[in-house]
């Protein structure tokens, strides 16, 4: 731990009172006094010097004038000071010791742990990091080299051992055809080793050789059982019916009944996103069904469902066939339900709006508890109303006036465009 000195502290007062327990204090001033204190780096300050009092402190921490203090250092003792006693920047008996400690220490200087390294005096050194790019060693023996841990990267390139000097059979990049089998390792050739210009003779290859030549040569003898996968078959192989074990093939826990070259029945499927019958995508038979935002509006306008009110409509498309449902709330209150006939939106375009668009609403007057039901009555490729038997369109007054709490429900189908 380094303390903080300053030759140009000016000597101050508390300005209050301290126990003997008290870890802070405030002082009159703090001019020239050492700056930013910490535990790692504090400074001494003595109380009422050259008293019965005095007291040394460690300050290891200031704002401003208010210092944190570690009580009773360097053998004093901590004691209650009044306001008004004199509070200075001095040293104490540690900051003369340790000094004289350190020029007899051998073993501890500097904070290093064990004895300190000498340049004249025989040493046995351990534990120590010598980085040979500052320092240069020298007769250094193999036997100072601990077995088998010289690699490659250790050798210079240009060393240039000699073959005598390594056991057994040496190969250097310099032969020419003294590499033999009974040199290499079996069963560590890969086919990166081997050359692609090598030209290996098919007698050099036990069993039937196989190579990216031939044209025919290969028979089902030389391919390992279930070896093969969906990725090896070509998308233009076209593999006849009649080549199949069975007329039923069993995918994932499924089962296709084939009949020629078509699937004539599916027991037990279930269909991805990719997968398609009649043009009809997987997806859109196994999702669930969309939502998409209605629009309704009253002809004559001024409609308001109220506080509360909403609308919501669902649709599943299947090829060209939508089918729809349309939830209506009147709100608990500020409900106004306009002028006119009502109007709603379907999900997509109809090609032919007199005809292709079927359905039923369920209108309910919550004030009575009456229902009644009506018709879908498509008014545009985008658009429809609901009337009654007779032609009476649903509008504002028509069949109830609809007011809080009344509800309209729509379930319809169509040739969608």
């Amino acid at each position: 731990m380094a303390r903080k000195f300053s030759s140009v502290a000016v000597e101050t007062t508390l300005s209050g009172t301290i126990t003997s327990g008290a870890t802070s204090m405030t002082v009159g001033s703090v001019t020239g006094w050492p700056s930013s204190p910490s535990v790692s780096a504090p400074y001494t300050v003595i109380l009422d010097p050259d008293t019965a009092s005095e007291e040394v402190v460690e300050v290891t921490g200031a704002a401003g004038t208010v210092l944190t203090i570690v009580r009773g250092v360097d053998g004093t003792t901590a004691k209650a000071h009044n306001a008004g006693a004199v509070v200075k920047h001095g040293v104490s008996a540690r900051d003369f010791s340790e000094p004289a400690d350190h020029i007899d220490n051998t073993t501890t200087a500097h904070g290093v742990s064990g004895a300190v390294v000498g340049t004249a005096s025989t040493q046995t050194l351990t534990n120590k990091t010598i980085d040979a790019s500052l320092n240069t060693i020298s007769n250094i023996t193999s036997a100072m080299i601990t077995d088998g841990t010289i690699v490659n990267a250790d050798i210079n390139a240009s060393a240039a051992i000699a073959a005598s000097k390594i056991a057994g059979t040496a190969v250097t990049q310099a032969d020419s055809g003294t590499v033999t089998s009974t040199m290499i390792v079996d069963g560590t050739i890969v086919d990166a080793d081997v050359n692609a210009s090598a030209a290996i003779a098919k007698t050099k290859i036990a069993g039937t050789a196989i190579t990216a030549a031939d044209t025919g040569t290969v028979t089902s003898t030389m391919i390992v059982d279930g070896t093969i996968v969906n990725a090896d078959i070509n998308a233009a192989a076209a593999i006849a019916v009649s080549k199949l074990a069975s007329s039923s093939v069993t995918i994932g826990g499924a089962t296709a009944t084939l009949g020629g070259s078509n699937v004539t029945s599916l027991t037990g499927m279930t269909l991805d996103g990719t997968s398609t019958i009649g043009g009809v995508a997987g997806s859109a038979l196994s999702s669930g069904w969309d939502t998409y935002a209605v629009t309704m509006t009253a002809s004559g306008g001024g409609l308001n469902l109220g506080t509360g009110g909403s609308t919501s409509g669902r649709y599943k498309q299947v090829g060209k066939t939508v089918w729809f449902s349309i939830y209506v709330t009147f709100g608990s209150s500020g409900v106004n339900a306009g002028t006119g006939n009502y109007v709603f939106s379907l999900p997509s375009s109809a090609p032919l709006f007199a005809t292709s668009v079927s359905g039923n609403a369920r209108i309910y007057d919550s004030s009575a508890s009456d229902r009644y039901f009506r018709f879908v009555s498509p008014s545009s490729t985008t658009q429809f109303n609901l009337c009654s038997a007779d032609n009476v369109l649903v509008g504002a007054a028509a069949p109830i006036v609809f007011a809080a709490s009344d509800t309209i429900t729509i379930h319809g189908f169509y040739e969608a465009a």
